[in-house]
């Protein structure tokens, strides 16, 4: 227990001088062996007017969304309704059309060749867009490579299956989220944000002007997200995570065993990657577009869990809070191997 508050207080002091010197802000939380050691929220979620974030600030956790796509997918696998070889076009009619090799397992594991649907120009438009239509124009446009072969993270790859749980569940995606899947998850106030309504306690998120201000940032179609991004939620929604992963709820432990088996061409499972961290075995979801930055990273054999979720677009601090809290609690960082599901995802100008 000593050492367990010796620890807390050095990671206290690092990020408040990094606070101060890149202004970061958000909620970083650290889980050892089922127990809290660690948690801070840090800076304003209004800087404007000085509004301090809390337990009850609301994070857009963009793609920390597409793991709930991912379990609702295998959910309906594991209940026979659906098979992770078949074509995505045997359950909507819309990807009919789509290339005969691709299948739903590919599509989770970002292995498909399809182009993007919700690319960073896109997202910035105020366009309504039907997605059925979107996946449909798909079939015109030449793959980026042969199915399976190659991995490459888009959008695409789980909005489609978004459009498969609508059909399945005979609801609009948001509702299952927010009336079945979440709840079942633990995910008390989760929501998603289709940009139709205000959400309470939603964090501003914040960029640099080109002259150097924190600025709100830009617009983004939420809607267009749809399950590859449009959840939001508090630290205590995402936590869930890793209470649903470690004692294997929901799903059977062999259907969690397929979700975080990769590909054989990349580091990617369904809906997150999995990779060797300074030496341990690493679950990882994250994501990041303008205003936010999220993510988990669970340490299964060592049962350590931690979870960062901000609101300051313009500082990438994800990685380096990790490696940090990494040398602070195991005595070392490599600082070698870090891989982010949403690298490609940052418009250029960022």
């Amino acid at each position: 227990m000593k050492c367990a508050k010796i620890y807390a207080k050095r990671l206290n002091t690092w990020l408040t001088e990094y606070e101060k010197n890149t202004s970061f802000s958000g909620s970083v939380q650290v889980i050892s062996k089922g127990e809290v050691i660690f948690k801070k929220h840090i800076g304003y979620t209004d800087r404007e007017r000085k509004i301090a974030i809390d337990d009850d600030t609301r994070f857009r956790f963009y793609s920390l969304t597409k793991p709930f796509v991912a379990i609702g997918i295998m959910k309906l696998y594991e209940e026979g309704m659906i098979s992770l070889s078949a074509h995505p076009g045997e359950y909507i009619e819309c990807a009919r059309e789509l290339d005969t090799r691709i299948t739903i397992e590919m599509l989770l594991k970002h292995i498909s060749g399809l182009p993007e649907i919700a690319d960073a120009d896109k997202l910035q438009k105020k366009e309504e867009f039907d997605l059925s239509a979107e996946v449909q124009k798909l079939s015109g446009i030449p793959l980026n490579f042969e199915p399976g072969t190659q991995v490459e993270y888009l959008n695409t790859n789980f909005i489609i299956p978004s459009l498969i749980l609508e059909k399945f569940h005979k609801m609009p995606l948001c509702k299952y989220f927010e009336e079945l899947l979440f709840p079942t998850l633990g995910m008390q106030t989760a929501l998603c944000d289709t940009g139709e309504s205000k959400i309470e306690n939603l964090a501003t998120g914040y960029e640099k002007s080109e002259s150097g201000e924190i600025v709100p940032a830009d617009y983004v179609n939420m809607k267009l997200m749809s399950g590859a991004g449009f959840a939001v939620g508090k630290l205590s929604d995402a936590v869930c995570l890793y209470d649903i992963i470690k004692n294997n709820k929901f799903l059977k432990p062999e259907t969690w065993q397929k979700i975080f088996t990769v590909s054989d061409v990349g580091d990617f499972g369904a809906g997150c990657i999995v990779f060797e961290w300074n030496g341990k075995r690493t679950y990882q979801h994250n994501g990041g577009f303008l205003g936010f930055r999220t993510i988990h990273r669970y340490l299964p054999e060592a049962d350590f869990d931690i979870i960062v979720l901000s609101n300051v677009g313009f500082v990438d601090g994800r990685i380096e809070i990790c490696e940090k809290i990494h040398e602070i609690y195991f005595g070392e960082s490599r600082n070698n191997n870090n891989p982010e599901m949403d690298k490609g995802f940052i418009p250029e100008k960022q």
